[in-house]
């Protein structure tokens, strides 16, 4: 079955035991789907991109091309040491460049992260108390104090990218999508 470009059962050969439960949405670069391993749920964000199409959309050579995935990686890489309550983490990550069945190259990243079930701030109640949003803003606040001690900056910090869990009683919110 094809998944807006994605072939579900190619991802399911991909990631062995691993299942693909639905669609979730489509970003400007990548995919992502909602799996499922050992009874255990997680978001997969996919990027795909044809080399030779993305060396002419953004007039890079081949060697600048490389260079961008390598800051792809060396992202993937800090992120995942990244340990903190209010910033989503990373599982892993895996990348390659295959060719497809016409013979072009295709480069491959795909990253697991926390499927967070109560989405994100943009599918907020409508009322919030000020003592909500307060606490909201002081997990906020406390996130991005982390990641600045650690020299990073998020540069795209909007309500999509900072996602809500539930811990206990308490809603949990988690700074997410550094770009990665």
């Amino acid at each position: 079955m094809q998944l807006r470009n994605i072939d579900i059962r190619e991802l399911e050969k991909i990631h062995i035991g691993h299942k693909c439960i639905k669609f979730i949405l489509r970003g400007s670069f990548s995919r992502l789907f909602l799996m499922e391993y050992s009874g255990d749920q997680y978001a997969l964000k996919v990027k795909r991109f044809n080399v030779q199409r993305a060396c002419e959309k953004l007039n890079f050579n081949r060697f600048s091309l490389l260079k961008l995935v390598k800051k792809m990686i060396k992202e993937a890489k800090i992120l995942q040491q990244l340990h903190h309550r209010n910033i989503s983490s990373i599982r892993g990550y895996s990348y390659w460049i295959a060719k497809d069945d016409k013979g072009k190259d295709f480069f491959h990243v795909h990253i697991g992260f926390p499927f967070y079930e109560k989405g994100d701030l943009t599918n907020l109640p409508y009322r919030q108390s000020e003592a909500e949003i307060t606490d909201y803003l002081v997990q906020i606040l406390k996130g991005l104090y982390y990641i600045h001690e650690k020299n990073i900056i998020h540069r795209n910090l909007i309500p999509h990218h900072i996602f809500r869990t539930k811990e206990g009683n308490q809603i949990v919110l988690k700074i997410g999508d550094f770009g990665s």
